[in-house]
C-alpha cells in the first residue's frame, strides 16, 4: 500500500522509511506503542485480519487500532523532504 522505492530519486537512508508489512516507502504512517511504523492501510488491514490476536508485525507486541498514533515530527519531514520521478519519464 506504500510508495513503491524505485520512483524515488533520494534513496539515501530510505530504509528508516519503509513499512514493516508492505516494505515500500510508508503512505500516511502510524506508530505503534511499540514505536514500529507501518502505512496507516497496511496496519489496519493486518489489525482487522489478526482480530484474535493483535500484536506488531515485527515484534509480535500486543497493538489496538485505538493505540495507533501519528508517526513523530522528524518522520513526516524526512517523508516530505523525498523527491519522487514521474513514472511516464
Amino acid at each position: 500500500m506504500g510508495w513503491d522505492t524505485n520512483r524515488f530519486i533520494n534513496h539515501d537512508n530510505i530504509e528508516l522509511l519503509l513499512c514493516g508489512i508492505c516494505t515500500d516507502i510508508l503512505e500516511q504512517p502510524l506508530q505503534t506503542v511499540c514505536e514500529h511504523m507501518f502505512c496507516s492501510g497496511c496496519i489496519r488491514q493486518w489489525l482487522e485480519a489478526h482480530d484474535n490476536n493483535e500484536t506488531c508485525p515485527e515484534c509480535r507486541k500486543m497493538v489496538t487500532l485505538s493505540s495507533l498514533k501519528p508517526v513523530p515530527r522528524v518522520i513526516k519531514q524526512l517523508l516530505e523532504k523525498l523527491e519522487i520521478a514521474c513514472k511516464f519519464n
